[in-house]
Order: C-alpha cells, then sequence, then structure tokens
C-alpha cells in the first residue's frame, strides 16, 4: 500500500494532509529587505540584516571569507 504524505515547500518538514502543510508553508516569514551591517576587506558584506513580512529581523553573518 503506498503512503501518501504532503511536505512544505520551504523547509520540506512532511505531513500527514495537505491542510497542514499549506499551513506551514504560509508561516514561514518572507524577506522584505536586505540591508548591509558591516563589510571586511572582501567585496561582500560580513554581516546583513534581514527584515521580515512580519516586521522582524535577524542579523546573518557570513560562515565562510576565504573565498
Amino acid at each position: 500500500m503506498p503512503l501518501t504524505f504532503y511536505r512544505c515547500r520551504k523547509c520540506k518538514r512532511e505531513f500527514n494532509n495537505f491542510r497542514d502543510a499549506k499551513n506551514c508553508e504560509t508561516a514561514h516569514p518572507e524577506p522584505v529587505s536586505v540591508k548591509n551591517v558591516q563589510y571586511t576587506i572582501k567585496h561582500w558584506p560580513y554581516s546583513v540584516e534581514v527584515t521580515f513580512n512580519d516586521g522582524s529581523k535577524r542579523v546573518y553573518y557570513a560562515e565562510n571569507l576565504s573565498e
């Protein structure tokens, strides 16, 4: 017997029904703007601040600066 499941397109979490998968997809915030916070001697920023559609903000840092 085949098993049917539904997967969130954004986080790949699996659900037993379509409604829960769709709710998961819509619950993920979407980025609306990105602001450079800090540069290094490289061409790309070391850290950026991302603002999401729900008003929240997060700062992300570069993991690999050796390239």
